[in-house]
């Protein structure tokens, strides 16, 4: 590997290393916001699947809520360059197989983030436009009606797109658990992200079948913390990052034959 291509690996891996390190942070941050701080001003989680308890609540304080998504937005924004930088890690010395799996694996990364960015911006801008149009009208029960139909589409329309980009992320991270037993000393990660993987693709599809599920309320704070693991071994480990990967040797026919 010459030194250009050294450089430009371990810089890469920083990058994303730091990047990952800091979703994992907002992960973790606006998970405290929302069931830690909200609260103390009458927030109920329970609000989130209930527009006659939120809309009062949102025009009361719709800068608070709204703070609440742009964590998220920023858990996302913080994750866009670790699909490539993880790609760039993987595709080191490995077979044209293995390339392809690796190119299939970040384009799930990096289509999953911008859909999960992009719900996140729908409750920013909308959140507080209907729970304002909901309390103007205070009074007259079948205007209230037309503006809680509105809103619960504009909020299913976000929902939808959000379990999508889990649906994708969960698969992203369960491929990415398959590559990094291909490396060596990298098997914690490995099953790191398979469990993280699976016990996402798992929440949603139950979310699915029951909307009201309370699993994805903690979801955020295992992706925040498997997000920090796996950014502080890229930074921790940036110089073996750089060099190329050692590959798991494969037993020969003839080791297998003589055991």
């Amino acid at each position: 590997m010459n030194t250009l291509t050294a450089s430009t690996n371990r810089t890469l891996l920083k990058i994303g290393g730091w990047s990952a390190i800091a979703s994992g942070g907002f992960y973790i941050l606006v998970t405290i916001y929302i069931f830690g701080f909200l609260p103390r001003y009458g927030f109920v989680p329970e609000m989130f699947d209930d527009h006659t308890l939120l809309h009062p609540w949102v025009s009361r304080y719709p800068r608070m809520y709204q703070i609440s998504w742009l964590f998220y937005f920023f858990t996302q924004l913080c994750l866009l360059p670790v699909p490539i930088a993880l790609a760039n890690f993987f595709s080191t010395n490995k077979d044209d197989q293995s390339r392809a799996l690796i190119k299939v694996s970040t384009l799930f990364g990096i289509v999953a983030i911008p859909f999960a960015m992009l719900s996140s911006i729908l409750f920013y801008a909308t959140s507080p436009l209907t729970a304002e149009a909901y309390m103007s009208v205070a009074g007259a029960p079948d205007s209230q009606t037309l503006i809680l139909t509105l809103s619960g589409i504009l909020t299913d329309v976000a929902k939808e797109i959000r379990l999508f980009s889990e649906i994708i992320l969960g698969i992203w991270l369960v491929s990415t658990g398959y590559l990094f037993r291909t490396v060596r000393n990298m098997q914690g990660l490995s099953w790191l992200s398979y469990g993280i993987g699976f016990w996402t693709l798992f929440v949603v599809t139950f979310k699915f079948f029951n909307p009201y599920a309370p699993l994805e309320d903690a979801l955020g704070i295992f992706l925040g913390l498997s997000y920090a693991v796996i950014g502080i071994h890229q930074v921790r480990f940036e110089q073996a990052f750089s060099e190329p990967a050692p590959i798991l040797p494969t037993p020969s026919t003839d080791s297998l034959s003589h055991g």
